[in-house]
Formats: C-alpha cells, structure tokens, sequence
C-alpha cells in the first residue's frame, strides 16, 4: 500500500480544492432552504389517506369501492381504511373498484392489504405509472381492468405471478404497446381485451402460453400487422375484433387467424383493406357473426358470397361496389340480422332476400337505389326490423310491405325505417295489416302527399312516427287517430291519386283552378250559369 506524501504540492491542491467546493455547496444549500425541502418531499414515502366503502354490487362479490383525493408519488403508501359490513374482514374482500384522481401511480397496496382478491378495477384518467412491483401479490385475481391513463407502456413481468387470471382488460389509454413477458408464464388467460388504445404493435409472443385463450379485442388501435404466429398456441379462439386500425391488406390479418375453425365472432371493418376475399371465411363453419369491409371510400367488388357459412346469425358488410347477384344469399337460412353498406347498388333482384326466411332485421345504407321491387320482401314474415336509408327512392311500389307480418313485434322500438332519401309521397297500398307496428320513421325525406288510411293498418296506439324534415310536416307523432291528425292534414290534402300513365285523376280540394271547387267540375259550370243569371236579372232592374 503507498502512502501519502503530505508534502505533496499537488495532493494538497487537490485537498484544497475538495474543501471549497463542499464549503460552496453548503453556503448554496443555506441559501435555496426552499429547494432541499422540495428535494426532500419528493423524495421521501408520504402516507396517504385512502376510504373503502364495502358492499356486495360487483357480480355479487364482497367489494371495497375505494378512493382517495391526493396524488400518489411511487414511494407512497396508502393506509387504507374502512367500515366492513358485519361479520367481514379483510380476508373476506373478493373485489376492489379503485378510482385514482390527478396525476398519480398506481403502486398495488391495495392488493398487498386484500390477498385473496378476485377482481380489480383501476379507474384514472390521469394515471402516468403503474410500478413494476404492483402485482406481485396476485394468485388468486381472475380479473384485471385498466380504465383510461397517460402511460404509453407497462412494466415488464407485470403480471407473472396472476396465474389465475382469466380475464385482461385495458382501454383508454395512450399505450403503445406491450413488453413481451408481460403475462410471465400465464396461461389460463381467457379474454385479452385491449380496445381504444394507441397500440402500434403487439409482440409476436406475447399470448404463446394462453392455449385457454378464447376473446381477443384489440379494435379502435393503430395496428397494421400482426405477426402470423401471433395465435399459435390459442387452439380454442372463437371471439377476434381487430375493427378500425391501420390494416392495409387481408393477409396482414388473415394469415395469424388462419387454422382457428372454432371461431364464432369476427369483426375486421373499418381497416384499410380495399379487397376481401370471402372465401377465406369458408373454413369457419361454426361462425355466427362477421363484420367485414370498408367505408372510407374504397369499394369491394369481386365478392364472393357464396363463399360465407351457412352458420353465419349476422351478417354487416361495408363498402359494397357493386350489385348483388340474386343468389347471393342463399346458403345463409339461418341469417337473422344482415347490414349492407353499399355506394355502388344500385338494384335488388327481387329474389335476392328469398332465402331469408329466419331474417329478425334488415339494414340498408347508403345506396344507389331509386326503386324497388314490389316482391322484395315477400318471403320475410319474421322481419321485425326494417331500416332503409340513403337511398334515392321516391316512391314505395304497391305491396312492398304486406308481407311483413310480424314487423315490429320484437319491441316497440323495431318498425320500418325508410330515411334520408328521396320519398315524395307516402300510398297506402304499400302497406298490409301490421298490427304489432308501433313505429314508423321517414325522416329526412321530401314527403308532400300521403294517402290518408295508412295508419289505420298499424298498432292502435303508436308510439314513434318520424316526420322531421319534410316537405308537407315536420314532426315527431304519437297517440290514437292519426289518420285524422291535424298536423298531418296538410299532407293528406296534398294527396294525388296517379293512374298508369302518372296522368293526376284527383286534384287535391286546396287548388285555385276550377277543380279545386270539387271533384266534380259540372258542379263549378251551374254555380257559373245561375251567377250570371242573377247578374243579368239586376242589370235589367237598374236599367
């Protein structure tokens, strides 16, 4: 060991120069008090005041619904406290609502206090952190939800010792994306529902142990890939939503779901694929329910709906380029809702729905149609719901909705729907007897003639008929004797009967010409002859 000369010039410097810079430091520090104090607070763990209210409303678990109004720095403890409910300890609570205001940290205490928690449900809009040791007292939580928060990622390992859990839930958040060992060695996850985020990516890895894993929504993100091993190891996925993200071609969805033939629910609209090929859904034949396409101005043409399983309940394609062949539908009996979006239709064979026997509702928008077939519906006895809007039709053929027999029976709400077009006028005669229809809407149309009688065909008492925006009425009616309505009165008037060859037989009772004295224009000829009569009787009194 060397020693230290003490005659040293330069270790005395070097000594000097120690000294006076510890002897500056301490003249600063009693200068800026106020700095070392802050220094100190931010540094130091606080304790802070957090209240559960107990009680049984979540799933009909013991609960501690619990808050607390200061921000939460990550070396903070919360001293949680509360009246339990008669008989209850600690030990007892099963699920925890925690709702987190200002800016602030999420640091697991409440899962520390209450270990055989259940269920856990984070709430802050504000919420930047959750610390990397929040979850290490886990084992038996079966449900996590993260609701809002300004974090862009989360921990790695965060929740390796949740081993039970089932259900992952974050939404409203500004993350970004996941670590890849972010579940550890989980593998009885069930739902991964990831909605209304700003996601990029998700790691190839990241769900490989979830061989229970059945609900993946990952909708409303910014993704535009998913890796083709993305779900290697989910052989029992049945639910996938991936709507609006940033897809730009159908392998950069398809390839990962490809093989998964249990899937039941697919909802893949609103990406940027502008081409579908359906017959990618054949190897689904246990699917009931697909949303598929686009409505950012694209078209999908070339479609394949032969293609789709019979299987399919509902059914929502967007962005549909082209006419509907006739038979399009014909495998899908046990359709019972179908959506279609379509610029480009401009007709419907009146066989196109004929296979639709089971059909509960029917959504047409945003079309090119100007008419339709009289026959349309005419195998459609169990429609409850019809909407038709978007369109440019002007008037509804003669029997167009006799054969609905049953609309409107499911609620009150369900009914025809015939809005943003161009209708004109209203017949009576495009209606049958529909006693269970309650509503009605042809709002934002060009109405200016409706025959009078129409109602007398629905429910007695209706409950919603939707005029706004007419020529002739704008209204929202409801109640009995609407056939005699005073706000529809003005419509009826402007009735006009029209033969074959569009020629006016009836002129209605408020026009100025001759005919508007009555239907009768011999009756206007004799109030003529005997004016004039009298006129000439006076005028040879007066000479």
């Amino acid at each position: 060991m060397t020693s230290i000369n003490p005659q040293n010039p330069h270790q005395t410097l070097i000594k000097s120069s120690i000294f006076l810079t510890i002897t500056t430091i301490l003249f600063l520090i009693t200068l800026c008090p106020h700095q070392s104090t802050q220094q100190s607070i931010i540094t130091k763990s606080s304790t802070i005041q957090a209240t559960c209210v107990y009680n049984y409303t979540y799933y009909g678990l013991y609960t501690c619904d619990l808050s607390y109004n200061e921000p939460v720095n990550r070396t903070d403890v919360l001293e949680i406290t509360g009246i339990h409910l008669p008989n209850h300890t600690d030990d007892d609570v099963e699920a925890v609502y925690q709702y987190i205001r200002n800016e602030t940290y999420f640091n697991g205490d409440a899962m520390r206090k209450f270990v055989n928690l259940k269920r856990i449900s984070i709430i802050g809009r504000d919420l930047i952190d959750i610390t990397p040791n929040s979850f290490d007292v886990c084992a038996k939580l079966e449900a996590l939800a993260i609701n809002y928060g300004k974090y862009k990622t989360l921990p790695s390992g965060l929740l390796k010792n949740c081993v039970n859990l089932r259900t992952f839930e974050i939404m409203s958040s500004e993350i970004e994306t996941f670590p890849e060992d972010f579940f550890g060695s989980t593998r009885n996850l069930e739902e991964f529902v990831v909605p209304v985020n700003q996601l990029t990516s998700l790691p190839e890895k990241l769900l490989q142990n979830m061989e229970k894993l059945r609900i993946i929504r990952i909708g409303y993100n910014n993704l535009k890939e998913l890796s083709p091993n993305f779900l290697i190891n989910c052989p029992n996925l049945d639910q996938f939503s991936a709507y609006d993200n940033q897809f730009q071609t159908q392998e950069a969805i398809t390839f990962a779901l490809n093989g998964r033939i249990n899937m039941r629910y697919l909802m893949l609209d609103f990406n940027n694929i502008t081409n579908w090929d359906f017959r990618f859904f054949a190897q689904f034949q246990k699917l009931e329910y697909l949303t598929v396409g686009i409505n950012r101005g694209a078209k999908l043409t070339n479609i394949h709906w032969r293609s789709l399983p019979a299987s399919l309940n509902e059914l929502t394609v967007y962005g549909i380029g082209e006419d509907i062949p006739e038979n399009s539908f014909e495998r899908l009996v046990n359709l019972r809702a179908l959506t279609l979006y379509g610029n480009d239709i401009t007709a419907f064979h009146k066989d196109t729905f004929k296979s639709l026997t089971n059909l509960w509702y029917l959504y047409i928008y945003q079309s090119e149609l100007k008419t339709l077939h009289p026959d349309l519906f005419q195998d459609q006895g169990n429609l409850s719901h019809l909407m038709i809007s978007g369109t440019k039709i002007e008037e509804l053929p003669a029997g167009l909705f006799v054969p609905l027999v049953n609309i409107g029976f499911r609620n009150q709400n369900n009914g025809i729907h015939v809005k943003h077009s161009k209708l004109i006028r209203i017949n009576a005669n495009s209606f049958g007897e529909h006693p269970k229809l309650r509503t009605i809407d042809f709002a934002f149309n060009e109405i200016n003639e409706i025959e009078r009688g129409i109602f007398s065909k629905f429910h007695p008492n209706m409950t919603y008929v939707g005029l706004y925006f007419n020529d002739c009425v704008s209204a929202l009616l409801d109640g009995v004797d609407l056939d005699n309505h005073e706000r529809l009165e003005q419509c009826y008037q402007n009735w006009v009967d029209i033969d074959p060859n569009n020629r006016p037989t009836t002129v209605p009772p408020t026009s100025t010409t001759p005919a508007g004295c009555g239907s009768n224009f011999k009756s206007f000829e004799v109030f003529v002859i005997i004016f004039v009569g009298i006129f000439k009787v006076l005028f040879d009194y007066v000479k």
